[in-house]
Order: C-alpha cells, then sequence, then structure tokens
C-alpha cells in the first residue's frame, strides 16, 4: 500500500480476486459504492484537477498513470486508488492499450 500527504492510498490486487465484471460489480455495489463505467484509449490524459468529494478509481483492464504529489504512481487491473476529497490529480494512459476502469463514490 502506498501513502502521501495527502492520505491517498493504493490497494494493489485488492479486486484481483473478482472472477468476472459482474463480481467485481456485485461486491462494489455491497459494500456502498455507486459505479460509473469509464474507459481511456492509449494516450488520454487528464490536467491536474480535484474532486469534492472521495474517489475511488478500480481498474478492471490495462493500466493508468496517475501524478500526485509530483510522484506518478501506476494503477493495474485488479488496483483500487483511493482519492480523498480535494486531492489533486492528473492521469494519463501511457500504454499503447484501452484502459477500463470504474470510478466509484459512497452512496
Amino acid at each position: 500500500m502506498f501513502m502521501s500527504k495527502t492520505r491517498m492510498t493504493v490497494h494493489r490486487a485488492k479486486y484481483s480476486h473478482c472472477e468476472s465484471e459482474q463480481d467485481l460489480r456485485d461486491e462494489l455495489i455491497f459494500q456502498g459504492y455507486y459505479i460509473f463505467p469509464w474507459q481511456d484509449a492509449p494516450g488520454a490524459r487528464y490536467a491536474p484537477h480535484q474532486h469534492h468529494h472521495d474517489e475511488f478509481i478500480i481498474v478492471q483492464s490495462g493500466s493508468i498513470v496517475f501524478t500526485i504529489d509530483g510522484q506518478e504512481i501506476r494503477v493495474e487491473a485488479g488496483d483500487m486508488l483511493v482519492l480523498p476529497e480535494g486531492t489533486q490529480h492528473s492521469a494519463e494512459n501511457t500504454s499503447d492499450l484501452p484502459v477500463r476502469y470504474l470510478i466509484c463514490s459512497k452512496q
């Protein structure tokens, strides 16, 4: 687990035990998450920004690199990135493959 001064955390392989996308969705709903599916093509990037709510990113396939506090963090399939409210971050799909992930918030 990685932690920064903004309380951002990466839980490596937290959801790698889910055998299907439906298993993952069922578990997240059971845990009280609102789920928004998203996909980025290779090279997609997001400028630095922040949210007015806690955000949870769960990568389903591929990988994406987040930059937080000047540090790059690669988040891969099965990983969960926790971005507390107000955490400034940017993101980029630096791979040659699309990345699929779920953007989640607590209900």
